[in-house]
């Protein structure tokens, strides 16, 4: 399975504001980078705290139907019965928590881990996998060597408090592609093959 992570990233490494879930780092440019980026997969994949900050369907441009991954270890997903009622999308839940009960599909795993998650989608047909979840769900994919391509749009803020880009990942990089506009600075990275003595 191939998978990507789209991310905007604050100057001082945060992913989202203190207090304020909702608010976008980055532009309009960022957004239809995006939808972009949702054209080529088969899968977007949330945690918890992404889906309850942004609640909504998520799709790009092309025709067809998206399946989007919610993953989530309290089951606390409201609104979820309105999303799952949207024709553009498939919803799947994704969870370890035995008794929880939601109308959309739910996949019961003995743990949240990346393995477990991939072993799941691929099942499903899932062949090109794209991350757009927060650190907490992010770190442990780049910490296996598990994402293939990063995408960061680096955004003019210094945000202070807020929620980390990653929490001890230990991953290295090579630029593919790098590009600044109206002074965001978007990167291409793809992993670097490790060498082996």
């Amino acid at each position: 399975m191939h998978i990507s992570a789209n991310l905007a990233v604050s100057l001082d490494g945060k992913i989202s504001v203190a207090g304020h879930p909702r608010e976008r780092l980055g532009s309009q440019k960022d957004l239809r980078r995006m939808f972009e980026l949702r054209d080529q997969v088969d899968a977007i994949l949330v945690g918890g705290n992404t889906y309850r900050a942004w609640p909504l369907p998520l799709v790009g441009r092309r025709k067809g139907k998206w399946l989007n991954v919610i993953v989530t270890g309290s089951g606390r997903l409201p609104g979820l019965d309105r999303l799952s009622k949207d024709s553009r999308i498939q919803t799947l839940v994704l969870t370890n928590q035995a008794q929880l009960q939601l109308k959309p599909e739910i996949e019961r795993l003995p743990s949240i881990s990346p393995e477990k998650i991939i072993k799941c989608l691929a099942k499903r047909g899932v062949k090109k996998l794209l991350l757009e979840c927060g650190g907490r769900l992010l770190t442990p994919f780049l910490q296996k060597g598990l994402v293939d391509h990063l995408f960061l749009t680096l955004c003019p803020w210094v945000v202070g408090a807020g929620d980390d880009l990653v929490t001890g990942a230990n991953s290295g990089w090579q630029f593919v592609q790098q590009e600044t506009y109206d002074g965001e600075t978007f990167l291409r990275l793809r992993k670097a093959n490790r060498r082996t003595k």
